[in-house]
C-alpha cells in the first residue's frame, strides 16, 4: 500500500464511519497498517486497496473494529465475506 492510499483510507474511513476529530490521523494510520497486515496474511499476499473492492471493504471494517477497541468481534463476524474473498483470490491466481 502506498502513503497515497494510506492517506486516501484515512479520509474515506473517517469520512464514513464519522470517527470524531479527537482521534488522530495517526492513530487511524496504526490501524490501518495492523488490520492491512493481518488481512494479508489471512489472504496469503498484498492486495491492492484500490482495485481489490472487497479486500478494501474488510480492511476498512477491521479498521472501525480496531478503533474501538473490538477486533476480536472482527473476524467472527465476517468470516463469511473473508472466506468468500480467500477463495476468490485463489481462483483468480490460477
Amino acid at each position: 500500500m502506498t502513503a497515497e492510499q494510506r492517506t486516501a483510507l484515512i479520509t474515506e474511513i473517517r469520512t464514513d464511519f464519522q470517527i470524531p476529530p479527537y482521534q488522530s490521523d495517526e492513530t487511524i494510520g496504526r490501524a490501518i497498517d495492523k488490520c492491512y497486515a493481518r488481512l494479508v496474511f489471512l489472504l496469503g499476499s498484498n492486495f491492492d486497496v484500490e482495485s481489490d473492492l472487497q479486500g478494501r471493504e474488510l480492511l476498512e471494517n477491521a479498521v472501525y473494529y480496531e478503533l474501538y477497541h473490538r477486533y476480536e468481534e472482527f473476524e467472527p463476524a465476517w468470516q463469511a465475506n473473508i472466506l468468500s474473498w480467500q477463495l476468490g483470490g485463489e481462483v483468480a491466481s490460477e
